[in-house]
């Protein structure tokens, strides 16, 4: 195509031919209304990944939409599906990552239908960062539960199982 034809000319002078700013598209949402962080991982989950059954007393509970805590016996499972105003490229973000925690032992991770890596903290725990296209992240965190070797199978178990249940 030319650039200099009128074709090529006209999309663009009827987008910015308003008189006032450009729109913008509105922020996707990246659950519905009614769906909340911890309704994509539950309670129930959260004990069958860690094999640990406590009773509901036990869990202590904190949830925004986009965002859900699980606390007890000293361990916290973080559930967060955000969007960012930025564009996210995985290779930076994952490489960005690994800087910000030394000592840590990052894989990715196959088989999620995103780019995903999963991130082993000595004495901490596993974290599962899922890169969801160029807005979208998932992160799964399970800290204070035991180190990696303990928990890391049960972070992607349960970052799998949000990407799965969290799918526009």
């Amino acid at each position: 195509m030319d650039v200099m034809s009128p074709t090529f000319f006209l999309p663009l002078l009827v987008l910015f031919s308003g008189t006032g700013p450009v729109p913008r598209a509105p922020k996707p949402a990246l659950l519905a209304p009614s769906t909340s962080a911890c309704d994509v991982v539950t309670r129930p989950d959260v004990e069958e990944a860690l094999g640990r059954h406590l009773l509901e007393a036990g869990w202590q509970v904190h949830s925004t939409h986009e965002r859900c805590d699980y606390r007890a016996e000293g361990g916290q499972v973080t559930i967060r599906l955000e969007h960012s105003t930025a564009v996210l490229d995985a290779k930076t973000e994952f490489t960005a990552l690994k800087k910000t925690f030394p000592g840590s032992h990052a894989r990715a991770l196959a088989g999620m239908g995103a780019p995903a890596m999963l991130l082993d903290l000595p004495d901490a725990g596993t974290q599962v960062f899922v890169i969801d296209g160029e807005h979208r992240y998932l992160l799964v965190s399970i800290l204070g539960f035991g180190d990696p070797v303990r928990v890391s199978k049960a972070a992607e178990r349960l970052a799998r199982e949000a990407f799965r249940r969290s799918a526009r």
